[in-house]
């Protein structure tokens, strides 16, 4: 019996050891279980953390972006205010202009030919202080004719102006002066230097109205041509006297822009010149003159590209003396002139241009009317 209940006991002591080690097993699988689910959540998170990093990491960029474009905005803002604050002191220009003239020698002949001109302009205009300031400038012209090689002009010149400026509404040139010297390859004895002095003054009456008031005098001075003698025989030059011209101006400008919504972009100028001009050569007092020219224009800028330009003007020369028989005499002519324009700006510095223009001078001498119609293509650049 004794022996029975011994083996029962170790039987179930066995039992309960086999049992106790499968549970051990099983405690450990679920431990092992829970291990892996904690390595997994614990990647996930690593994982949201690393996504959380980059997308801070993104925004700090795309902030940092977003300053860095705003900060050069504002330094491009304050360029061009700083550029606006201070103008440019200097300017260049050029142009090269194609044209057709039916009647180059504006005479009866009407010898008609195509021209080509180049022309270039440098400008510096520094103030002294506030409101005085001054420009120098310099200036290139070169015309060439297909045939009519004697109208070939090469001219160059310069010029300094004293600017003063006591208010916002008064500015006075006060005083400029201009050289020319005009040269003509195919035709020297046409070659001459001119000298202008000019003194201007303008008022701005308001924001749609002003005017202006000049005074200019120029002295021509031809290099080979010499004084001739007058027809008449009575006063006899030195042979070796060159010829001289002069030529006194007085003009007076009327402009403005309207106030009528309607007529934005409108300009509108009526300028008047009266002029004298008189040479040393006794053979020219054929040709010298009062004269009052008065000159309408109108201008209009439809849109950021197109503008175009309308001009008329009207020329009365009264002569001193011109003989053109024994019964009449030629006291006057008249001279008629009408343009137009068309301007396209391509870009900021280079604009296109059409230019149509015609001139018809009426006289009591028949032998001296004449018109002329021009037609011409431009390219003009300024920087």
């Amino acid at each position: 019996m004794r022996c029975r209940r011994g083996r029962r006991e170790i039987s179930f002591i066995v039992a309960a050891l086999l049992m106790g080690g499968s549970m051990v097993a099983q405690a450990q699988s679920i431990r092992d279980e829970a291990l892996q689910a904690d390595i997994v959540q614990a990647d996930k998170e690593s994982k949201q953390e690393d996504q959380k990093v980059v997308a801070t990491e993104a925004e700090r960029l795309i902030e940092l972006l977003r300053q860095r474009a705003l900060a050069k905005a504002r330094a491009e803002e304050q360029k061009a205010k700083a550029a606006k604050a201070r103008p440019k002191i200097w300017k260049i220009d050029l142009a090269a202009i194609n044209g057709f003239e039916n009647n180059v020698n504006l005479d009866s002949f009407r010898k008609g030919d195509y021209s080509l001109e180049e022309d270039f302009t440098f400008t510096l205009s520094p103030n002294i202080t506030d409101t005085l300031s001054y420009s120098l400038s310099y200036f290139l012209r070169n015309t060439h004719y297909a045939e009519q090689k004697d109208n070939d002009t090469f001219n160059n010149g310069a010029g300094v102006t004293f600017r003063w400026k006591p208010t916002k509404k008064i500015r006075w040139d006060v005083v400029s002066y201009e050289y020319e010297l005009n040269q003509y390859p195919k035709n020297e004895s046409s070659t001459f230097k001119d000298n202008r002095i000019t003194t201007k003054l303008k008022h701005t009456i308001n924001q749609n109205l002003y005017h202006e008031i000049s005074y200019a005098a120029s002295l021509r001075y031809y290099t080979k041509r010499k004084m001739r003698q007058d027809p008449t025989g009575t006063r006899v030059p030195h042979p070796e006297t060159l010829r001289e011209d002069q030529r006194h101006t007085l003009s007076y400008t009327l402009g403005g822009t309207p106030h009528w919504k309607f007529l934005e972009g409108v300009n509108w100028k009526i300028k008047q010149d009266f002029y004298t001009h008189w040479s040393n050569e006794s053979y020219q007092d054929y040709y010298d003159a009062d004269d009052y020219k008065i000159k309408p224009s109108i201008s209009k800028k439809w849109n950021n590209k197109i503008s175009t330009n309308l001009a008329a003007s009207y020329e009365r020369k009264n002569y001193d003396s011109r003989n053109v028989d024994v019964v009449r005499r030629a006291q006057y002519d008249d001279i008629y002139e009408y343009s137009g324009n068309v301007y396209y700006t391509l870009t900021k510095e280079i604009t296109l241009a059409y230019t149509l223009k015609y001139k018809y001078l009426d006289s009591k001498d028949p032998g001296s009317e004449y018109s002329n119609l021009t037609n011409q293509i431009a390219t003009y650049v300024s920087f």
